[in-house]
């Protein structure tokens, strides 16, 4: 399958310049608790407004990380026109994903300059999944799984942390769509296992 973006777009995915580190703790401390216990107390969600692209960030309820088997992470921005590509796949795939295999869950880190960045871009393409709370990134154990440019999805084994399939392979870019055919290929096949 050709990949959907653009030449030029996949450039800018190369030179856009992520946050600063989200945890320097994480990213040395290798995975001594579990991805999803990590993420506990520092997800979001938006809930919509009575008008027009109006919300507010809400949290998570972290009884939904319970029991979760896989966990992707997209670092992502509202800024980033690579992001704008490629989000409505995922926007698309999420409620699919997530009917397949109920231990999946998608993760949203922003590489916004500010919350309110962030809720925009949330609410701009109606992202259904958590967030990482913007003033909680540091404190996400996320630094590992981060690269150097975005959209940068991971797919990730979430008891144990084990990156499943990246956007990266080591400093070669291969893009978000690589992953996500592998998250569909991973949650088939543990559907027809059953």
């Amino acid at each position: 399958m050709k990949h959907p973006l653009s030449p030029a777009c996949l450039a800018i995915a190369l030179l856009c310049a992520t946050a600063p580190n989200l945890s320097a703790a994480a990213s040395s401390s290798g995975s001594a608790a579990p991805l999803a216990k990590g993420l506990a107390g520092k997800l979001v969600t938006v809930s919509k407004g009575e008008k027009r692209g109006s919300g507010k960030i809400t949290p998570y309820d972290d009884t939904a990380l319970e029991g979760l088997k896989y966990i992707a992470i997209y670092f992502s921005a509202g800024w980033c026109p690579p992001c704008h590509r490629f989000t409505p796949s995922l926007v698309k795939d999420y409620p699919k994903l997530k009917a397949l295999n109920p231990n999946f869950e998608l993760v949203f880190a922003s590489n916004d300059k500010n919350e309110n960045e962030m809720l925009s871009y949330m609410l701009e393409f109606k992202m259904p999944w958590p967030a990482v709370e913007f003033d909680k990134r540091r404190l996400a154990p996320l630094g590992r799984y981060k690269a150097r440019g975005i959209p940068n999805l991971v797919f990730i084994e979430a008891a144990t942390g084990n990156v499943i399939s990246a956007s990266y392979k080591g400093n070669e870019y291969i893009g978000p769509d690589s992953v996500l055919r592998d998250i569909w290929k991973t949650l088939k096949k543990e559907a027809s296992a059953k």
